[in-house]
Formats: structure tokens, C-alpha cells, sequence
């Protein structure tokens, strides 16, 4: 209809019919981008609605997973502190008992060290789907830096975990080369050198966790309940790891000297 109109404005030369239809024709195409704009823009604001929840859960268990961490670094320092300095202060047959630590397995460990689920697999998938266009930019990219420092921490957990079990034989009593001592030395090390970098991305969480454009906030009913699991997990890592352990606190209870030393 709108063609046949258009071709007969042009065979009679009538150029405003012809500019007027042009006019309908992209107005009814703006129109109609415009609307599925809209519908668009709604569609991922409930899909970011439903979201919500997941991303506040992972939020939490980030915080919950850097503040153990945080809690036994102390420990941590002191027990590998510990450690070397037997590896290079004594010499002759490895006093192994003294080290072993029972981790429910044949093989025992030299350290207790926490590993947890810190990658957040939907987040990614969101922003692909766009769902995440209509979230506040400062609050996006602050809850994506809290999500990248956490993969990273988890990469860095995997490692210890694989290096850790290079130590096992420390966990005997046998016979130790000054060579073997020296090499387990640096093994440990490298577990040192991870568990900074681990110490300096929880510290950088923490930090992103003061900040106001996260909008995390707890209302008064989870505070409470969080207070009480933080209090019960509290006992359950001093039974784990001694009195060196520094209790686990609430976001926005956690002192601001919680970073990497």
C-alpha cells in the first residue's frame, strides 16, 4: 500500500507525498526499534531482578571464604615459620610426627590449608546474555572485580593443593638430605609466595566490600543469623588451627588492617 502510493508520488512528481511517505515509512521503523528496545531493557531488568539473590549468596560466600582465610593467616606465617626452620636447623633422620596433620586420607599433610569454591560460573554467562546492561556501571564493575580476585584465588588454592602434596614425605620419620631439605624449603616457599598473593586479593576484597557503590547490605534478621554462624565457625577453626586463629567478623566489622602484610 505504502509502495504503491510512494510509486504513483514519483511518476507524478508530487515530492512532498513522496518525502511525507518516506517520513511514515522510517517513523513506523523507528518506532518499532524503539519498542523492542523497551521490551528489551524490561526483559533483562527481571531477569537482573531474579539474579539478585544468586549474586548476594555468592557475595557473602566470597566474603565468608576470604575472611577464613584472613582468620588463619597468622597461623599460617607461624606454622611455616616453624617448619623451615627445622628443614634448615637440624639435620640427619626428619622428625615427621611432629608435622602431621590428619586430613582423612592415606596421605597425610604439613598444613592445613582452606580450599573453597570462590568461581562464580553465572556471572559470566549473565553478561553474555546482557542481562547485566542495566545494572549500575560502578556496582557492575565492582562486584566483577570481587568475582575476577576471587577466580584468581581459587586458581592460586589449586596450586597450593598440588604443591602441598609434594610435602607429604614430611609428614615420616625418615632420613633428609641437606639437598631434599633444600628443595622442600623451596617448595614451601612457593607456598608462601601463593598464600601473599591469596592475602593480597582477600585484603582488595575486603576493601571492595567498604565500598558504597557495592550496595551489600545485610538486614537485621541475617545479621543476626550470620553472627551466629560466624560465631560457631569461629570455634570450629581454633579447634582446627590454635588461638593464633583472628575470629571471622561481619562485612563492615572487619578491622581495615584486614590486608596483605
Amino acid at each position: 500500500m505504502i509502495l504503491a502510493r510512494l510509486s504513483k508520488a514519483v511518476r507524478e512528481q508530487k515530492w512532498f507525498a513522496v518525502l511525507l511517505e518516506f517520513f511514515i515509512v522510517l517513523s513506523g521503523v523507528g518506532l518499532a526499534l524503539a519498542g523492542d528496545q523497551y521490551l528489551s531493557k524490561l526483559t533483562r531488568q527481571a531477569d537482573l531482578e531474579k539474579l539478585e539473590p544468586e549474586i548476594s549468596f555468592s557475595l557473602f560466600n566470597i566474603y565468608r571464604y576470604s575472611s577464613e582465610r584472613y582468620a588463619v593467616r597468622a597461623c599460617r606465617n607461624q606454622h611455616l615459620t616453624e617448619l623451615t626452620d627445622q628443614l634448615l636447623g637440624t639435620e640427619g633422620v626428619w622428625d615427621g610426627d611432629r608435622w602431621r596433620r590428619d586430613r582423612n586420607s592415606h596421605f597425610s599433610v604439613v598444613w592445613i590449608d582452606p580450599n573453597r569454591p570462590f568461581v562464580i560460573p553465572f556471572w559470566a554467562a549473565a553478561a553474555n546474555r546482557g542481562t547485566l546492561d542495566v545494572m549500575d556501571q560502578a556496582r557492575r564493575e565492582e562486584i566483577d572485580y570481587i568475582f575476577r580476585s576471587a577466580s584468581q584465588i581459587e586458581q592460586l588454592q589449586d596450586e597450593i593443593l598440588i604443591l602441598q602434596a609434594s610435602l607429604s614425605l614430611l609428614t615420616r620419620n625418615v632420613e633428609l638430605s641437606q639437598k631434599e631439605r633444600h628443595q622442600y624449603y623451596n617448595v614451601i616457599a612457593e607456598i608462601d609466595g601463593h598464600e601473599v598473593l591469596i592475602a593480597t586479593l582477600t585484603g582488595d576484597i575486603f576493601e571492595s566490600f567498604r565500598n558504597p557503590e557495592l550496595d551489600f547490605s545485610l538486614s537485621d534478621e541475617e545479621r543476626e543469623s550470620m553472627s551466629r554462624y560466624f560465631a560457631g565457625f569461629n570455634e570450629r577453626i581454633v579447634d582446627s588451627y590454635g588461638e593464633c586463629v583472628i575470629p571471622m567478623q561481619l562485612p563492615g566489622e572487619m578491622p581495615q588492617t584486614a590486608e596483605a602484610e
